[in-house]
């Protein structure tokens, strides 16, 4: 999948739940006394949106609105950052190859 629809994931449903949840539905998991030992431990802070994941993948409690926004911007900065720093990079490897080929 790719990083930014992960990223997109987390942010509206929070961490995966473990693989032997994944799929299921409430009832199931239920029935089978499955329970989710780290969705106390990994509550995003600054408070959550409960926000069910459609395919069970997911644990519900995402991120709320101003988290979203602000990891989007720190996200789109990072990628920006480094975008750049691998451009200036790749010239000077061109630079360094050019003048001593000769």
């Amino acid at each position: 999948m790719h990083n930014s629809v992960e990223v997109e994931e987390l942010a509206d449903h929070g961490v995966t739940l473990p693989p032997n949840m994944q799929g299921l539905t409430d009832e199931q998991v239920d029935e089978l006394k499955l329970k989710d030992e780290w969705a106390e431990h990994c509550q995003p802070s600054g408070g959550h949106t409960q926000n069910k994941d459609d395919i069970g993948r997911r644990n519900g409690i995402g991120k709320t609105k101003f988290l979203v926004f602000f990891s989007t911007v720190l996200i789109n900065q990072y990628t920006s950052y480094l975008f750049n720093y691998i451009k200036s990079l790749i010239l000077l490897m061109k630079i360094f190859c050019v003048q001593y080929t000769y």
